[in-house]
């Protein structure tokens, strides 16, 4: 049969109509290209979730390790500071036992120690000071500074021969029927010891140190100051319980329970430096260091090497150069040791030869005025070396050091021109007021620690590692070499200024 033009159109509805249909159903059962989308989208996001979820339990782990590996580095600096306490605490203890001495070597009807009373602070303190000296130069001259001479064995031995020294002085003055003239020549004799035993710890201690990175000499340079810290605490507390009344028995009570107090600290010292070079932390950071000198090495050898460019730079005519502080390290050597040196002798020249002499003008704190001023510069000098462990990051120029520890001369004129009250002083009085000495003493106390402990941190680190140890020995000789030159120099000034 013949489709009419009405059938033809009837059909054509229904297909149109199944066609929509079949659209739909389709549309409903099948994803579209933008839900594929959504779904990739949400699919990255729980990625992503899971990837931070991952960093964060890493860096968590991360962190834990690093706190873990910090705390032997931590116990190790904290070593470093006890031997550097050790180091200067066995002097620092004949100069809180003044009031003692004085007593001990006073006329007591049956002998005469009027030279005795007059001269034992001079004696004892000249005798331990070139002791001292004569020890570390030994030590540089004759010591094997890679050897037995300088490493922790020796340090922690030489600690406790001075432990034992200032023991006997303890077991002295719980004996009231010693001679005088024997009292002084057995003080004298541990003197001596001392000094000598504390050259080789200290020279030992910073020998080690200089194997490591630089924080650990601030470590036992820190550790000095805060010996210092304690004797000032110590002739404070004295001047307030009594003013140092040298008339009682009671008086060689507590020195000689004092005597084997620091007797056990220095032990204590000893026993904290002996095999400190055999602690996996130590041996863990020189491992570390001879990686970075070998790096160094190969550096100096490119840079020596024929085929590099030494003109070759983004700016024209400007040379390209990697300064290692290697190459250069004999003049920087020099520097860093004059800047040492020059530090304690500028240092020195005006504390405590001029400072002790300044007094309030107004009479402030009365009897307290003198060992306050003796705190604060100690308490300065510690900061001073806190800060050096913060600035400067990298190693400085030893010339720059240098001048800067020249510069520090000036405080001499400054604080001369102060309320001093030595006779037939010839420095009029320009700075009467109190603030003055405080902020004259404070800016010399900081700048002597930070100075100091800046020179000794980077003196030796600029060495090559081979060398580092020796260069320790050597940084510690000029220490004490400034220390006894301003000293020596300090009696001169007073007596050309009085």
């Amino acid at each position: 049969m013949r489709a009419t033009p009405a059938t033809r159109a009837s059909g054509d509805s229904e297909r149109g109509a199944r066609d929509a249909i079949a659209a739909a159903a389709a549309d409903a059962s099948v994803p579209t290209v933008d839900d594929a989308n959504d779904d990739d989208d949400a699919n990255d996001v729980d990625a992503d979730a899971d990837a931070r979820r991952r960093r964060a339990g890493d860096d968590a782990n991360a962190s834990r390790a690093t706190r873990a590996s910090m705390t032997p580095a931590r116990a190790l600096y904290a070593r470093f500071v006890a031997v550097g306490v050790g180091t200067l605490f066995p002097w620092n203890v004949f100069i809180t036992e003044r009031a003692y001495f004085a007593r001990r070597f006073a006329n007591d009807g049956a002998n005469d120690g009027s030279f005795f009373a007059a001269n034992f602070e001079g004696t004892f303190a000249n005798a331990y000071a070139l002791s001292n000296l004569i020890g570390c130069a030994g030590l540089v001259k004759y010591g094997d500074a890679r050897g037995a001479a300088t490493g922790s064995r020796a340090t922690a031995s030489a600690l406790g021969i001075a432990a034992v020294g200032i023991w006997t002085c303890g077991v002295v003055a719980g004996v009231e029927r010693v001679k005088m003239d024997v009292v002084f020549a057995q003080t004298l004799g541990v003197i001596v010891v001392v000094g000598l035993a504390t050259a080789v710890a200290q020279s030992g201690g910073f020998a080690l140190a200089s194997r490591l990175p630089p924080e650990f000499a601030q470590g036992a340079m820190s550790g000095q100051a805060v010996s210092g810290v304690v004797v000032s605490l110590v002739a404070l507390a004295t001047t307030a319980y009594g003013g140092g009344s040298v008339s009682s028995s009671s008086s060689a009570k507590g020195a000689q329970a004092y005597f084997y107090v620091a007797a056990a600290v220095v032990l204590g010292c000893a026993a904290t430096a002996a095999r400190l070079d055999k602690t996996p932390a130590f041996e863990e950071l020189t491992g570390v260091e001879r990686h970075r000198d070998g790096r160094r090495s190969e550096m100096n050898a490119l840079l020596r090497d024929d085929d590099v460019d030494e003109y070759d730079s983004d700016v024209e005519g400007a040379p390209l150069r990697a300064s290692t502080g290697v190459e250069d390290f004999g003049d920087e050597s020099r520097d860093y040791r004059l800047a040492v040196a020059l530090t304690f002798i500028a240092s020195l020249c005006a504390f405590p030869a001029i400072t002790s002499s300044i007094e309030s003008s107004h009479g402030a704190m009365g009897a307290f005025w003198s060992p306050v001023l003796f705190l604060l510069f100690n308490l300065g000098d510690f900061l001073g070396r806190h800060l050096a462990g913060m600035y400067p990051k990298t190693p400085p120029r030893g010339a720059s050091l240098r001048r800067a520890a020249t510069l520090r001369f000036a405080f001499i004129p400054f604080l001369a021109a102060c309320n001093v009250t030595t006779p037939n002083w010839r420095v009029p009085t320009v700075f009467a007021s109190d603030f003055f000495p405080f902020l004259f003493i404070s800016a010399l106390a900081v700048t002597n620690g930070w100075l100091a402990s800046v020179a000794m941190m980077h003196g030796a680190s600029r060495a090559p590692l081979s060398k580092r140890q020796a260069e320790g020995v050597v940084l510690s000789f000029a220490l004490v070499a400034g220390i006894f030159l301003g000293t020596a120099l300090s009696l001169f000034i007073v007596f050309i200024l009085s």
